[in-house]
């Protein structure tokens, strides 16, 4: 059937792009993967390949298991166990200067967030891979995943606008597209 071997096709588009696009973007910008370029970036592999996706602005934040026993406990007064650790991007957040939310790629059902690692605190046991793939049903209200061990991160929409692309080394950019043409998308997709 047609339809279900697109299907397999886009997962697989997207699952590649959440594990190798980060790797390539680290390497580029040297050492740093933010959200603003790397979403850009896996919009335009997208739909190079001709799958149709967009921008959305978010909220999101990591939480470890201990975090989540907190907030699920019965005794509203129990102070907050020293262990229970959560970090986030979100627009509520007054004291930024610059884009206050998380930017990621949506497209069919699927959230892309190709700068999750950037809410990794290995330090206090929560671990998120540079790039997660997590599936959305119905409108984007909240999405959240395991990332294996004790990290959930969580997605809430936003209302922050969409910030437009920007590079500060126009070269970078250039190297950066040549090689996810030439590593993801000839290399890894066929």
């Amino acid at each position: 059937c047609m339809g279900s071997k697109l299907k397999i096709k886009r997962d697989v588009v997207y699952q590649r792009i959440a594990e190798c696009l980060p790797e390539v973007l680290t390497s580029e910008y040297r050492g740093q993967t933010v959200c603003i370029p790397a979403s850009y970036h896996a919009l335009e592999i997208l739909k190079a390949v001709g799958i149709p996706a967009t921008l959305k602005c978010v909220d999101a934040v990591a939480m470890n298991r201990r975090f989540i026993a907190w907030l699920a406990r019965e005794d509203r007064y129990e102070p907050m166990p020293p262990t229970a650790w959560s970090v986030g991007v979100t627009h509520r957040n007054p004291d930024d200067d610059g884009f206050l939310s998380h930017l990621v790629v949506t497209s069919k059902g699927t959230l892309i967030d190709c700068a999750a690692g950037q809410l990794s605190r290995p330090e206090r046991d929560m671990f998120v891979p540079s790039g997660l793939r997590v599936k959305v049903y119905g409108a984007l209200s909240h999405a959240h995943i395991w990332t294996g061990g004790n990290t959930v991160v969580r997605y809430d929409p936003s209302p922050e606008p969409i910030p437009r692309m920007w590079a500060n080394d126009p070269r970078a950019t250039a190297r950066v597209r040549d090689r996810i043409e030439r590593e993801i998308i000839l290399g890894r997709f066929r």
